[in-house]
């Protein structure tokens, strides 16, 4: 039978505990916070094999947090101050990994570091709204695109000296164009296959052009935007299991790779044209930096964009 307090008797003691640890995740195609749907754990980065990783619960801002992290539970009760565990001295750290329940983004991993204030730092090299605690997730090639976003498909492959294809997994492209002296980017990921799907929202649209056909009618053009494409691959990450979102965001300060039509001879390839209201789907592209032997892969392929 459950205990029933007097009227006059209130509960005038609260227990609060500290988080050391949080943070956002938001979707690249869209922005937007990412709140639920997600499966994040916490396991130290000194763990021996088989430690049973901790989950966090995301609150009703988004943000993911995580307690009854190993060795800081007195920190978490507010009895003592951060301890110091890392060598050399410095904050404890986590590695996190985030799968997607619903398949929308793919699976990720980075190292978290614990902080008095809570919230972790990551640099993305993403200009706003991204803040410096928002965790970027990539889309799935297989996602639904969102109501309101464009979507640059691709499959890229590496290409031995001998002719032999392989997926290119984890490999980043971005999409970059300027409409009205604004920057636009567009980054994605390739999975286990190689493919890619780059979702995000449409550019401005700057003008209508209107064709005069047949004669005495008028048909708008849709409008179109020129993007330039630029890859990074890092062969040693092809077997892992979770894209290293950290180094992943550590490639755009290097030169990116360059991209060969698969014809032979190759043609390097550099841009493709979006038009709005469609999907661009790049052919099947090879990674390369610098250029192996002369490709051998049939009759050379013209056609680079093909719309659906």
């Amino acid at each position: 039978m459950a205990a029933v307090l007097p009227p006059h008797v209130s509960l005038n003691e609260r227990v609060r505990l500290r988080c050391g640890l949080g943070f956002r995740f938001r979707d690249l195609a869209t922005q937007q916070v990412v709140g639920s749907g997600l499966r994040v754990q916490a396991t130290p980065l000194d763990a021996p094999p088989g430690t049973r990783p901790v989950r966090g619960q995301a609150n009703r801002s988004g943000v993911w947090l995580f307690y009854g992290l190993p060795r800081l539970r007195t920190f978490e009760l507010g009895t003592e101050d951060l301890i110091e565990l890392a060598s050399p001295p410095g904050p404890p750290q986590f590695r996190i990994e985030v799968e997607d329940e619903d398949g929308r983004f793919l699976p990720g991993t980075f190292v978290a570091r614990v902080s008095r204030t809570g919230p972790m730092e990551f640099r993305s090299h993403l200009s706003p709204p991204l803040d410096v605690w928002d965790v970027p997730l990539f889309s799935a090639p297989a996602r639904s695109v969102p109501t309101g976003c464009a979507v640059i498909r691709a499959n890229l492959v590496t290409r031995s000296p001998g002719g032999s294809d392989k997926p290119a997994r984890w490999a980043l492209l971005q999409a970059t164009a300027t409409v009205r002296n604004r920057p636009i980017q567009a980054l994605g990921l390739t999975d286990e296959k190689g493919d890619v799907a780059m979702m995000f929202p449409w550019p401005e649209v700057v003008g209508l052009a209107v064709t005069l056909s047949p004669p005495g009618g008028s048909r708008p053009e849709a409008p179109v935007w020129d993007f330039k494409l630029a890859a990074w691959h890092d062969p040693g990450v092809a077997e892992a299991g979770f894209a290293d979102v950290d180094a992943v965001f550590a490639r755009l300060d290097r030169t990116p790779d360059r991209l060969w039509t698969p014809g032979s001879p190759p043609e390097e390839f550099q841009r493709a044209t979006l038009t709005y209201g469609r999907e661009l789907v790049v052919p099947e592209l090879s990674t390369l930096s610098p250029p192996a032997a002369p490709f051998d892969s049939g009759p050379v392929s013209r056609s680079l964009i093909v719309t659906n």
